[in-house]
């Protein structure tokens, strides 16, 4: 190490965003696992990078900055604090690995001897910027990060560490226990109020839940994101995660409101002249318009976002911008032009090395010469896409090729090859439209839709007004006729009176019947009633969910019946914000529980039951005993058109639900369907 670090190091430089390190975006990129769908992911992976480093003018709210733990700093400190800093800060370019292991061994040597807190700090800055490139020692080095940051008792840098180890961990593909990291992560930082983490690992875990087909719990997220980073004024964050938020209203199929989040991009980046930003967000509104049929406007965008990379001199997106460009051609029905831009992207990967997404040129290349009626060259070129295109689960492409190879195999003489290829793209398609249409019942049914609520307001103010109109046209009746009405209203309300106390006695009754008197839940007579009237109306999709709390012996063993009880009743108050609107919980007894989940097929049922299982998870129950964790073994059952009773219903979720506790507990089963019955979603 040398003894002088800033005679190596390179000079102060102008950061193209506020308030973070300025890292070479090749590098950035590579060092962050890509997305294998989201071609917006350039973008994203900048901002998460950037935001875990960095948020503009709040320091309090960047990753492992320091809650003041001693009253006066030592000058050793305060030297730390002001590199840690500017290297946040963006005061030092990082161009390469070399820049940064230099950075990193500054900062090293300015670590006070025996200052733990600030130890993690560089631990922490470490974990983001050394292994750039290097995979190797990376988990390693964060996960004992984390276990330091743990026995310092230091929650806002084990929270921070969290968050890298679970970056790490996406880059080695163990997506399961990247995801647990964000989870606790998020936690940690909701509790030491460091909103930039809190934030950046809902985004993480939204991420990561659009990629399992789980976009309406990843819009959640996203979303839930965007009102802690908007709690702290992280406003750097704030609007760089209107980009994801927008992906993932696109995905679940509200193309307005995807277009509405991206205008909204659009606007920060001109108000900031970043063209990358502005770039990465015109393509991703080329895209969208595509698909709305809006093809000169989509064309427009790409047309600006070419202009802005040759700006930059950014060879790789000048190619890329061609290949969006023959996809609107295509789209446009313009085949030539799609073939010119095509042949310029191909020509550009050949110049730059690098190489598009595996099928896709092909594909774009079919269409093009399907259109032209040159019908054989079309058939070649899908033949040599539909492997590439399955291989990366690409369906919505997979779906096209399908339509436009029937076009061509028709053409040739081949209408039972075009009869399977349209049958497919049929098939496909209702897929797609269901699975569309589950995730935005699912997301309205969570209260995503933040113009729902606004609707709401609007309607409720409209009411209110008029109330009060009416209530300003009284005052100003006669007085004789206002007190005619007080007399007679004197009456009216003795009477509502008198009826509405007996309605509350007969509803108190009817209620103290129906409900369990400790949670609060339905009881076993009333959700079996409910779960009958499920059953009869079977013209809808239904299901059944049958849940049972693992080892719940033990608790009461353990701590006693009392918190027992206690956990009983948070666990059902936890359950009921994660159910939809018209599902209904229910106890059987002791610790078994049923939910009736009306309108839902076996893809929104195992939904909620996701939801039920991640949230028994989450409970923090340490309050009521050191140690004291609890986990819930579920089975799923979707009524079918043949199921006559409840019995038969639940006896299929109960066999279901012994499978989960065979097969280790916390987890969800599902029933076996009855007889030829349809599961689809």
């Amino acid at each position: 190490m040398p003894d002088n670090g800033e005679a190596a190091l390179p000079g102060p430089a102008q950061c193209p965003f506020p308030s973070r390190t300025t890292i070479d975006h090749a590098a950035t990129l590579a060092a962050l696992p890509r997305r294998r769908h989201c071609r917006g992911w350039r973008l994203v992976a900048l901002v998460l990078l950037a935001g875990m480093l960095g948020a503009a003018g709040a320091h309090e709210n960047v990753p492992g900055h320091p809650v003041q733990v001693h009253p006066h700093v030592s000058p050793a400190q305060a030297a730390f604090d002001k590199l840690f800093w500017d290297i946040d800060d963006g005061v030092y370019p990082i161009g390469s690995r070399v820049d940064a292991l230099k950075l990193l061994a500054w900062l090293r040597s300015a670590v006070p001897a025996g200052d733990v807190h600030r130890e993690l700090q560089y631990r922490y800055m470490h974990c983001l910027l050394g292994f750039q490139h290097v995979a190797e020692g990376a988990l390693d080095y964060a996960r004992e990060g984390v276990a330091a940051a743990r026995d310092a008792g230091d929650g806002a840098s084990e929270a921070a560490l969290r968050l890298c180890l679970g970056q790490q961990l996406v880059g080695h593909g163990d997506i399961g226990a990247a995801r647990q990291e964000f989870e606790r992560a998020a936690e940690l930082a909701r509790r030491s109020h460091d909103f930039n983490v809190h934030g950046i690992a809902l985004v993480q875990r939204g991420h990561l839940r659009m990629d399992a087909g789980e976009v309406a719990l990843g819009l959640q997220d996203l979303l839930d994101a965007q009102a802690v980073f908007e709690e702290g004024k992280v406003e750097f964050q704030i609007e760089f995660n209107l980009f994801s938020i927008a992906q993932a209203y696109r995905r679940i199929g509200d193309l307005d409101q995807a277009d509405e989040y991206l205008g909204r991009v659009m606007d920060f980046g001109r108000a900031r002249d970043d063209a990358l930003v502005l770039g990465v967000t015109l393509v991703e509104r080329a895209r969208l318009r595509s698909a709305q049929g809006r093809h000169a406007e989509a064309e427009a965008d790409l047309e600006e976002a070419l202009a802005l990379s040759r700006q930059r001199g950014s060879d790789d997106d000048v190619t890329m911008i061609h290949l969006a460009l023959a996809d609107v051609y295509n789209a446009a029905s313009r085949p030539r032009e799609a073939l010119e831009a095509l042949e310029t992207a191909s020509a550009g990967y050949a110049r730059t090395g690098d190489s598009p997404e595996p099928g896709r040129i092909e594909f774009a290349t079919g269409v093009a010469r399907s259109r032209l009626g040159q019908h054989q060259a079309a058939l070649d070129a899908f033949d040599r896409a539909l492997p590439a295109l399955l291989d990366r689960d690409d369906m919505p492409s997979v779906m096209l090729l399908y339509q436009a190879r029937a076009i061509s195999r028709e053409a040739l003489g081949d209408p039972a090859g075009a009869l399977a290829d349209l049958r497919e793209y049929g098939r496909m398609r209702r897929d797609a439209a269901e699975r569309i249409t589950d995730q935005r019942v699912l997301a309205l049914s969570h209260g995503f839709d933040a113009r729902y609520r606004d609707l709401q307001n609007a309607r409720l103010r409209l009411e209110q007004e008029r109330t009060e109109r009416l209530a300003a046209a009284e005052r100003q009746k006669t007085p004789w006729r206002l007190a005619s009405i007080a007399l007679g209203g004197a009456l009216v309300v003795l009477l509502v009176s008198l009826a509405v106390l007996q309605a509350r006695r007969t509803l108190g009754l009817r209620r103290m019947a129906s409900t369990d008197p400790l949670t609060g839940a339905a009881n076993r007579r009333a959700i079996q009633q409910i779960a009958t009237k499920t059953i009869a109306a079977a013209d809808a999709p239904a299901c059944l969910v049958l849940l049972d709390l693992d080892h719940f012996k033990q608790v009461n063993d353990r701590f006693g019946h009392g918190v027992g009880d206690q956990v009983l009743v948070r666990t059902v108050a936890t359950w009921n914000t994660v159910l939809r609107q018209g599902d209904r919980l229910g106890r059987l007894g002791g610790e078994e529980f049923l939910v009736v989940l009306p309108g839902a097929g076996i893809g929104a049922g195992m939904q909620v039951a996701g939801r039920l299982l991640e949230a028994t998870r989450a409970m923090d129950l340490s309050d009521l005993g050191e140690g004291l964790q609890l986990t819930v073994s579920l089975g799923v059952a979707q009524i079918g058109s043949g199921d006559r009773t409840l019995e038969a219903v639940l006896e299929r979720a109960d066999a279901a639900l012994y499978k989960a506790k065979d097969n280790g507990r916390d987890r969800i089963e599902l029933a076996e369907p009855r007889g030829t019955e349809d599961t689809s979603p």
